[in-house]
């Protein structure tokens, strides 16, 4: 009988130091983990919930499940007839794979950095292959509009008409065949090659600013002038 009791003590006694020392962990919502032995991925937990672990030996690396964002600097970058504009871009990506971004980067930090590499080189790429019309435009509406010139300071409607006339100027722009919308889709294409190998998807990427260079926006004042 007092074996038993011993026996049943020392059972308790090792139950609460295994309870002590954490065998049990939770992954919360909007997270995933990565159990690690000894450096070796052993699982992953795409769910949330309660999990057991081995103490001691196992580590959680935990990442974001939620959707994240990516807003990169502005870049100055040649178009295809070498005028130079400044590009800033935003994206929203995702880890699909917390395996292969545990193996290939890590940490949530370098992964990070490494998309943000891929994908400033990505928008450099795309920029310099085509012309500024097709990253400023994003359809031919423009070629479709009928502008009529007000004239002021003119005492009658015929002589305004005249002088309309007389002023009046054609100006078509040019066609566009890709566009603002497909330079992006196609950041997202190239960008999205590269970052599979680090488990990351990248979910759009959104040109949201354009603006000419300096010596660009001379050139484009003194074309508005001549017109």
């Amino acid at each position: 009988m007092k074996k038993l009791i011993t026996a049943a003590v020392v059972l308790a006694v090792l139950l609460i130091i295994i309870v002590l020392l954490g065998p049990f962990y939770i992954v919360q919502e909007g997270e995933l983990a990565v159990i690690t032995r000894f450096g070796k991925i052993v699982d992953t937990k795409l769910e949330a919930g309660l999990k057991f672990k081995m103490p001691l030996v196992d580590t959680v690396v935990r990442y974001p499940k939620k959707i994240l964002t990516w807003d990169g600097d502005p870049q100055r970058i040649p178009t295809k007839e070498n005028q130079f504009i400044w590009v800033d871009t935003t994206a929203r990506w995702k880890i699909i794979d917390p395996a292969r971004l545990y193996q290939s980067a890590n940490t949530l930090a370098i992964g990070s950095s490494r998309m943000s590499d891929i994908i400033d080189s990505t928008i450099r790429t795309v920029i310099s292959e085509n012309f500024l019309n097709e990253a400023v435009r994003n359809s031919n509406k423009i070629n479709q509009m009928n502008l009529v010139e007000q004239v002021q300071n003119v005492e009658s409607l015929e002589d305004a008409e005249q002088l309309r006339n007389l002023t009046a100027t054609s100006v078509k722009q040019e066609t566009i065949q890709t566009g603002r919308q497909g330079l992006s889709n196609r950041m997202l294409e190239m960008a999205s090659k590269f970052t599979a190998e680090f488990g990351i998807q990248i979910i759009d990427i959104v040109i949201r600013q354009i603006r000419y260079s300096d010596d660009l926006t001379q050139s484009v004042y003194q074309r508005m002038i001549k017109e």
